[in-house]
């Protein structure tokens, strides 16, 4: 439960090994959509002219605690955006996992 907190400070080596979505052939699709993703919705924020090219922030920063502090407004929608999107490709995944360690679950269960 802790590991959804330390995301919004990038770090989510305890969510990536946890869940796991390293070495999980399901999980490989949305690891590789969802930053692909996000780097499209960048982009197009960008050359429509709909955030500064100048105030867009490389990845590895913060991004939605620095757009706090210096009032961009406009970045910080399309962070929102972005995360939404970003959910919307992972959940059909996440939910696919879950079917199948439920199916796990119930089929031990009736072995007992």
């Amino acid at each position: 439960s802790n590991s959804y907190e330390l995301l919004f400070f990038n770090s989510n080596e305890p969510l990536v090994f946890g869940v796991p979505i390293m070495y999980n052939p399901i999980m490989s699709i949305p690891t590789i959509l969802a930053p692909l993703s996000g780097a499209l919705i960048a982009w197009i924020s960008v050359t429509t002219g709909f955030i500064n090219s100048m105030n867009f922030n490389p990845a590895v920063s913060v991004a939605w605690v620095i757009s706090f502090l210096k009032r961009w407004h406009l970045i910080l929608d399309a962070i929102v955006v972005t995360i939404i999107v970003q959910c919307v490709i992972f959940y059909p995944f996440f939910k696919l996992l879950d079917n199948q360690a439920y199916a796990e679950e119930q089929a031990e269960k009736n072995k007992a």
